[in-house]
């Protein structure tokens, strides 16, 4: 926000993860039994992890300040907090 760069910015973590690591961190922090099913990447036959390229964000001295699941828990909080 604070440079002159015009452009476009993938805006992430810069960690690859899955939507079903995502959703397992999800349920950790809002304390439920409810079941997660997702299909391994062996069973897909695909790979599974998603990366954002940060690389702009980074040479405009962008740094990750939390992680995924400190980032999730956060937010988590938030919505709580809300109701």
């Amino acid at each position: 926000l604070f440079s002159n760069y015009t452009g476009f910015v993938n805006v992430a973590g810069g960690e690859k993860t899955t939507i079903g690591r995502i959703a397992e961190i999800i349920k950790a922090n809002i304390e439920t039994t409810a079941k997660i099913y997702h299909k391994s990447e062996e069973e897909c036959n695909q790979n599974m992890c998603s990366c954002a390229d940060i690389s702009v964000l980074r040479s405009l001295g962008w740094e990750r300040q939390y992680s995924l699941e400190a980032g999730l828990k956060e937010e988590i909080e938030m919505i709580r907090n809300e109701g």
